[in-house]
């Protein structure tokens, strides 16, 4: 059991730190964390959903200045909504050219979410370089989607060399709207580059206090600290605490970790009955280390 779980705790990556509708493809692919794709946040909840965006509606709105000003609010609505539908249906159907064109327009919205393709290889060729480009265009422009991804290509070396001082620079232009995911990007930064998990920890504190959606890559990232020989903190009582927290939101990694402590009894008793409801649980929400415990176990007792 305690080679698997150090497996959980290598993963710890910058996977924890998109935000929601917001999440990068992983080139190195970990195992699926909250915590600094690093450290991507994200795996967030809605990490491998493909989004399926539909702009016929809007092509029409490019002919005209004013008519594109009036439907701007439809073109966010129609995102909305079809991402609802491409999250049931697995599919991905992207109108490039019209999002180029509405990029193009200086649209920070439709910038971001080109570059979001380029970078996840939606509708497009990967290319780290052309997300790069998008991303920078609409952080400029504002848009704290962008500046969190931007700080992500920085901080993971997607496409660039890493560079902390410019990720930490667009994840603080990120904290001016956003208060979770730039705070656990800059908690990430903090333990990749002088292995500081005490600073790390106050700011995915931060993050928790700003609660929200996102709070489950708060909950995950301070329980993987607390659960990590390395951060000098360490106290399983409170990474069952926060992986309990994480997992009683439907967190199939933090399920699955919280599996594993009452397995081994780390701070909680040993509990084999109570460490298999977490893990089954953990596999019906699509966890494969789960599943593969599981049948680890079972084998064991056949």
């Amino acid at each position: 059991m305690k080679k698997i779980f150090i497996l959980i705790l290598a993963s710890l990556s910058s996977a924890s730190i998109l935000a929601e509708g917001m999440t990068e493809i992983k080139p190195k692919q970990p195992a699926k964390v909250y915590s600094p794709n690093s450290m991507e946040v994200y795996s967030l909840p809605e990490d491998n959903i493909s989004f399926k965006f539909s702009f016929d509606d809007i092509k029409d709105a490019l002919n005209s200045k004013q008519n594109y000003e009036m439907n701007l609010d439809g073109l966010k609505n129609n995102m909305e909504k079809s991402a609802t539908e491409s999250a049931k249906k697995k599919e991905t159907d992207i109108d490039i050219e019209v999002l180029k064109k509405l990029a193009e327009t200086g649209h920070s919205q439709s910038q971001f979410f080109l570059g979001r393709c380029y970078a996840r290889g939606e509708g497009v060729k990967q290319d780290w370089s052309e997300a790069k480009k998008w991303y920078e265009l609409s952080a400029n422009n504002g848009d704290y989607k962008a500046q969190n991804n931007l700080a992500v290509i920085y901080l993971d070396g997607n496409g660039v060399d890493v560079d902390y001082k410019q990720a930490r620079h667009w994840f603080e232009k990120a904290l001016e709207k956003n208060k979770t995911y730039p705070n656990i990007g800059i908690g990430m930064i903090c333990i990749k580059e002088s292995g500081d998990y005490k600073t790390a920890v106050k700011y995915f504190k931060e993050a928790e206090k700003a609660g929200g959606q996102e709070i489950i890559a708060a909950y995950s990232n301070l329980a993987l600290v607390y659960a990590d020989e390395k951060s000098g903190i360490l106290n399983y009582k409170k990474a069952v605490s926060y992986f309990k927290k994480a997992a009683d939101l439907n967190d199939d990694f933090s399920q699955y970790s919280l599996g594993t402590l009452y397995l081994e009894g780390k701070g909680v008793k040993k509990d084999e009955k109570e460490g298999i409801k977490w893990l089954n649980l953990a596999k019906s929400n699509g966890s494969k280390e789960a599943a593969e415990l599981l049948e680890k176990i079972n084998s064991k007792v056949e």
